[in-house]
């Protein structure tokens, strides 16, 4: 067997992030800035109505072109179902419409990014 290379992805504990830690200067900036024009809601996946999922996923597609859905851990290589508890939506709009997201999936673990042996 071999290892290959699959990328970064960024794991967020959610019981110790803060927007006003020192090092968060540049994402607190881009936080308020959108949010001037922009909305936020978070939800689970499983709760987006069939138009939500839809929506989300003719923006997946708008952004791809005809690339295939390539974001394993973030995505699961996959478009957006509606129905897994699982999974959570953040979703920015901005005058009533959709105009971006995230779709984030959970990790679990006592200290997920260390590898295992």
């Amino acid at each position: 067997m071999k290892g290959i290379y699959l990328g970064d992805e960024a794991i967020i504990r959610c019981d110790r992030f803060s927007l006003t830690a020192p090092g968060m200067k540049k994402v607190r900036q881009a936080v308020t800035r959108v949010a001037r024009d922009h909305e936020f809601v978070l939800m689970r996946e499983s709760d987006a109505s069939p138009e939500l999922v839809a929506e989300l996923n003719a923006i997946s597609e708008r952004w791809r072109g005809k690339d295939p859905e390539r974001g394993f851990t973030m995505a699961l290589s996959q478009d957006v179902t509606g129905d897994n508890p699982e999974m959570v939506l953040a979703i920015a709009r901005h005058k009533g419409r959709t105009a971006g997201f995230l779709r984030l999936v959970p990790c679990v673990g006592e200290d997920p990014a260390t590898p295992s042996t």
